[in-house]
């Protein structure tokens, strides 16, 4: 349950900070990175609202594959060097 709800607050900070780090570099157009935060807010949202205690295994092993799909679309959204998500 802890980890369900940690996800939620990491994906709503995620969205917080990735407009305002990302429109001044102008590695992305105004609608996706608005569109990116959007989506990690979204997805916040449900982690939080989710009743972790009561999800199956297999809904778990799928959160897990939808944040990673979640992220590959982010970097690629922003593009092959975005220099708000590229690891240093």
């Amino acid at each position: 349950m802890a980890i369900g709800r940690l996800a939620g607050w990491l994906f709503l900070g995620g969205s917080g900070i990735a407009l305002p780090a990302d429109l001044p570099l102008r590695s992305a157009s105004l609608l996706t990175a608005i569109m990116l935060s959007v989506m990690g807010a979204v997805s916040g949202v449900i982690c939080l609202r989710l009743p972790w205690e009561r999800v199956s295994e297999r809904f778990l092993i799928a959160a897990g594959v939808i944040g990673t799909i979640e992220v590959t679309i982010s970097v690629i959204a922003v593009g092959a060097h975005g220099p708000v998500l590229e690891p240093i």
